[in-house]
């Protein structure tokens, strides 16, 4: 079968590709090298997708179900993900600065290393995730549920954290600022 892959700002076709499922002809076209930059991949359902290494900067996957997929060493950079469903995703070293995420389920999603700078979190349910390492500078994590979350060594520098966590984590919304501002004094 063959699928007209869209630019989502011109709405031209960008590209065309072949595959039993829609799933299995974006895998291909990963493999393949084709241009998915700012594709139109709107509501797409590409669960349990092998999407390692795939270059999808600027795409719009708003609405999406990329659940349990690998998106290790992905470029999703200034990507719209909005609303969509990350659940149990691999992305590793990922590139997702300056994405939109607001209301994205990253629930249990392993992010060792991704960067995630200056992208917009607002909302979206991070629980469980593992974020060592990552860099969340200057992201907007307002109102995000990080339960459980994984950040040793994470950079939190310049984010905004206001109503991340609810009444009963208090204690552990001070603790981190007063570890983001010992981190700002001693210019980490």
């Amino acid at each position: 079968m063959k699928y007209e892959i869209k630019n989502r700002f011109s709405g031209e076709i960008q590209v065309v590709l072949e595959g039993e499922s829609f799933r299995m002809a974006i895998e291909a076209g990963i493999k393949s090298r084709a241009n998915l930059r700012s594709a139109n991949l709107y509501g797409s359902d590409l669960r349990d997708s092998n999407l390692r290494g795939s270059d999808l900067r600027g795409s719009y996957l708003r609405d999406s179900n990329l659940r349990g997929s690998d998106l290790r060493d992905a470029d999703l950079s200034g990507s719209d993900l909005r609303g969509s469903d990350l659940r149990d995703c691999y992305l590793s070293d990922a590139d997702l600065s300056g994405s939109d995420l607001r209301g994205s389920d990253l629930r249990g999603s392993y992010l060792r290393g991704s960067d995630l700078s200056g992208s917009d979190l607002r909302g979206s349910d991070l629980r469980d995730c593992y974020l060592s390492g990552s860099d969340l500078s200057d992201s907007n994590l307002r109102d995000s549920n990080l339960r459980g979350a994984y950040l040793e060594g994470a950079d939190l520098r310049g984010s905004d954290l206001r109503g991340a966590w609810d009444e009963k984590s208090d204690r552990w919304r001070e603790e981190w600022r007063r570890e983001i501002d010992d981190d700002l004094d001693n210019g980490r």
